[in-house]
C-alpha cells in the first residue's frame, strides 16, 4: 500500500475499528498518528500526548478511562471494584472541565 494515497479509501476501514475520521489526510498520516495514540497508552509523556491531541479533531465528548488494575497484576479482569477509583476519576473530570471552561472564558 501506498503510504502517500488519501486517506479516503481508508475511512471505512477505520469506521469498522471504531475510529472516526480525522487522523490524518493520508495513509502515512493515519499511521503516524495511531503510533503516536499507542506510544502515548504504553508510555503517556507530555509532548507525545500534545503532538497526539494536536493531530486528532477536536471531540465533544470526552472518554476519560482510567488503567487502575491494569497494572501488575494478573486474574483480575472482570472483578468488582472498590469505586474508589471511580469517585477520584469523577472528582479530576469535574477539575478538568472547570479548568477548561475558565481557559475558554479568558480566550473569550
Amino acid at each position: 500500500m501506498k503510504t502517500s494515497f488519501p486517506c479516503c479509501e481508508l475511512i471505512f476501514r477505520l469506521r469498522e475499528l471504531g475510529f472516526e475520521t480525522g487522523w490524518g489526510d493520508t495513509a502515512e498520516r493515519v499511521k503516524e498518528t495511531m503510533r503516536l495514540l499507542s506510544e502515548s497508552l504504553q508510555a503517556p509523556y507530555p509532548m507525545k500526548l500534545q503532538l497526539l491531541f494536536s493531530r486528532i479533531p477536536n471531540m465533544f465528548n470526552i472518554v476519560i478511562f482510567s488503567p487502575h488494575g491494569y497494572f501488575g497484576q494478573s486474574d483480575v479482569l472482570g472483578l468488582p471494584d472498590t469505586g474508589g477509583q471511580v469517585c477520584k476519576t469523577i472528582l479530576h473530570t469535574t477539575n478538568y472541565g472547570a479548568i477548561i471552561i475558565d481557559y475558554n472564558s479568558a480566550l473569550n
